[in-house]
């Protein structure tokens, strides 16, 4: 059913002594005789075993309360929590046994002995109802579902006390600035009370409630004042956004007729700008002209110098070589 072993929850062997071996027998024929559907050994609870104890609290809690619904979602640490202390919760509200939820947490031989506490009020319910004669069996179950109905009346009725009395309790804290106005109303009735041939107490009351009646139709009238006002100020606050919407249409119209009217130089426009594209053709030509010739130039220029310097260079060589032949010359003469 999703239920998991808790980890981190393992004891030693020693938890299972403990246990005494009476009572461990006494718990699994107990479940047995009740008719638990799953066979409980002395094996089971060697070690700790928080998914069988899940599993036989809840099959308690149902036979003891058929209708009852409790999270069977073991699968983490909080969740084992919520589910030990929802069920101890429904037992003692159905049966008034205290659980040791710590124990039945542990899952071993001290939960073993918490739930036999429990097994054993069904069992001994079970065997009372057996040993019922026949003819009383009747006027037992009326006094049980009497004393099951008792039961849910008195459980309301301690919620109805308990929300009373911090009521109550809330009340008394404001005792001390309440005195005042009570006591003068009590003096005020005490008053009336033994006058009640005189009229001075009806006069107060009268001038009172007179006194509430005019505030109050001040109030109202203040209240027309500003609803006028305001209806004053819609009405003025209408005609503005009528006004506002009007200017908006004439607008509109305005725009769609300068949208649609051609205007006069559109003519002259149109032929300007079919001439500036013609001479902007004839610029791009000549640029791109004037830039290759250009770069003819300087390819050009870039040739004769080299060719002036080869010049050069041929003539210093000469140079060099008739200056040798005349030192050649000069000696062979000498």
């Amino acid at each position: 059913s999703g239920r998991q072993r808790p980890p981190g929850v393992w004891r030693s062997q020693a938890s299972a002594a403990a246990m005494s071996f009476r009572e461990l027998r006494n718990f699994c024929e107990i479940m047995r005789s009740l008719g638990y559907h799953r066979l409980i050994s002395m094996e089971n609870f060697r070690s700790p075993n928080f998914e069988l104890v899940a599993d036989v609290l809840d099959w308690l809690l149902v036979r003891f309360e058929p209708g009852c619904s409790i999270p069977d979602d073991i699968s983490n640490e909080a969740r084992r929590v919520q589910f030990i202390k929802i069920v101890c919760e429904r037992v003692v509200s159905r049966t008034g046994v205290k659980l040791n939820a710590k124990k039945l947490y542990a899952a071993d031989g001290y939960a073993v002995k918490e739930m036999l506490r429990l097994a054993t009020v069904l069992y001994d319910a079970q065997n009372s109802v057996v040993d019922v004669p026949p003819d009383t069996a009747g006027e037992e179950s009326f006094t049980l579902n009497s004393k099951l109905n008792d039961l849910k009346s008195t459980r309301s009725l301690c919620s109805q006390i308990v929300e009373t009395g911090a009521g109550l309790y809330d009340l008394l804290q404001e005792e001390n600035k309440i005195r005042g106005d009570r006591d003068k109303a009590l003096r005020f009735l005490d008053g009336m009370s033994r006058n009640l041939g005189s009229n001075s107490e009806n006069e107060v009351v009268e001038r009172a409630v007179s006194s509430l009646l005019g505030n109050h139709l001040q109030n109202l009238e203040q209240l027309k004042n500003t609803t006028n006002e305001l209806q004053r100020d819609e009405k003025e606050l209408e005609k503005k956004i009528r006004k506002r919407r009007q200017e908006l249409e004439h607008c509109k119209k305005r725009l769609g007729n300068l949208a649609s009217v051609r205007p006069p130089f559109m003519d002259e426009y149109e032929q300007l700008e079919g001439e500036l594209e013609r001479f902007y053709d004839q610029y791009v030509g000549r640029f791109r002209n004037l830039d290759y010739l250009e770069f003819e130039l300087d390819q050009l220029n870039s040739r004769e110098k080299d060719r002036i310097e080869e010049n050069k260079k041929a003539l210093e060589r000469m140079q060099k070589r008739l200056l040798d032949e005349e030192w050649r010359v000069l000696r062979g003469g000498g």
